[in-house]
């Protein structure tokens, strides 16, 4: 019925994360936040296309497929995780960074913002306030609206761990 990709299905193309080996901490976590902003209305748009197609394949038997939004899609998020692997590279999350960065990167409900505690040299600690030093916060992959994925620090139902 050439039906639009569900948003979850939709896989990150590869990205190179030597674009990014210049970028402090504090502007990786910008990026992250701003890729993550970006993801999520993509995966709206997405599911948009996904429910007009629907409509179509409903009346004409044929969906719309695919559009320019999954492509852009699978380009974010492989760009969000070349961001996130040079955080690992350059170790971010130490408390050097911490102020600097939460001034500069405003948090979003998807993502964690800005390293403000613990020594780990993970991107999963950004955002980490309550978490004693050196130990990673454990973080909850939960399913969002329109089929989209959100991390959270809360634990529900349909909520995987990340390791």
């Amino acid at each position: 019925m050439n039906l639009a990709t569900k948003p979850a299905e939709i896989t990150g193309s590869y990205t190179s994360d030597v674009k990014y080996q210049s970028y402090t901490c504090e502007q990786l976590g910008v990026e992250v936040n701003s890729l993550a902003r970006r993801e999520d209305q993509l995966a709206i748009a997405q599911e948009q296309r996904r429910k007009s197609g629907k409509v179509q394949a409903f009346w004409l038997g044929y969906g719309t497929g695919d559009g320019i939004e999954a492509s852009e899609l699978a380009n974010v998020r492989g760009e969000k995780e070349a961001v996130r692997r040079s955080m690992d590279k350059k170790g971010c999350g130490g408390p050097q960074q911490s102020a600097a960065a939460a001034a500069a990167a405003p948090s979003t409900p998807a993502e964690p913002a800005a390293p403000t505690t613990g020594t780990s040299s993970n991107w999963r600690n950004w955002g980490a306030s309550g978490a004693p030093q050196g130990q990673q916060k454990t973080l909850y992959r939960c399913p969002g609206p329109n089929g989209t994925e959100v991390v959270s620090e809360t634990p529900a139902a349909g909520c995987i761990v990340i390791k």
